[in-house]
């Protein structure tokens, strides 16, 4: 069975020991709760100083961070 603790360790080990990232960072929808559900689950802490909006089609779209440092 694949267990939170299971992916989280995973998602961890994947990015930092064998990729050699020094940070993850993941963006959203300020709206979407369910991907924000997914990057809590998975360790990452809310940045809200690296939030940010862009445009496209017309129409602006507000985006959230989430980051995990390296251990």
């Amino acid at each position: 069975m694949d267990t939170q603790p299971r992916r989280r360790a995973r998602f961890s080990t994947n990015g930092f020991r064998h990729r050699g990232f020094g940070e993850i960072i993941a963006f959203t929808a300020r709206d979407n709760l369910r991907s924000q559900a997914v990057m809590v689950r998975l360790g990452m802490a809310r940045q809200p100083t690296r939030d940010f909006t862009f445009e496209a089609n017309g129409r602006l779209y507000h985006s959230i961070v989430y980051a995990q440092a390296a251990p």
